[in-house]
């Protein structure tokens, strides 16, 4: 199977290095998620900035010890669906909780981070994708 230089990379990161890279990732999309729920009133966007926020408490402080599953429920109580709203905004803010879901599902098994990290890194560059196709119309 052919790889672009960017997973021949990724595939040399230590499996703390993959879980930043995906907590970066749900980093860059939790401002997605946080402006659909301020528009809509759907949830509160601190309920996923606290999960996420979990994630870099256990990288960065050793005797840390956080339930992923606890922290996996609580996510899944807070992902909108499309079919509830009718705007675009919907997508992204989805999209930012099932790359967090992923992240937390690597977290629960680590044997499978690296394919976690493939597919959290895949929503991200498709969520960038559909907002340009959006924006100007054009694939």
């Amino acid at each position: 199977m052919l790889q672009n230089p960017v997973q021949v990379r990724l595939e040399k990161f230590e499996p703390w290095q993959q879980i930043t890279f995906m907590a970066c990732l749900c980093e860059r999309m939790y401002p997605n998620y946080a402006m659909f729920c301020e528009n809509t009133e759907f949830a509160h966007a601190r309920v996923y900035r606290d999960i996420l926020d979990s994630v870099w408490e256990q990288l960065t402080v050793k005797t840390a010890k956080v339930n992923f599953e606890h922290q996996l429920e609580k996510l899944e109580e807070i992902i909108p669906n499309s079919e509830d709203f009718d705007m675009y905004a919907v997508y992204p803010a989805i999209d930012a909780c099932v790359a967090l879901s992923t992240l937390l599902h690597g977290l629960l098994d680590r044997d499978y981070l690296f394919e976690n990290m493939l597919e959290v890194s895949q929503i991200s560059v498709t969520t960038v994708a559909q907002l340009e196709e959006a924006q100007t119309g054009e694939e």
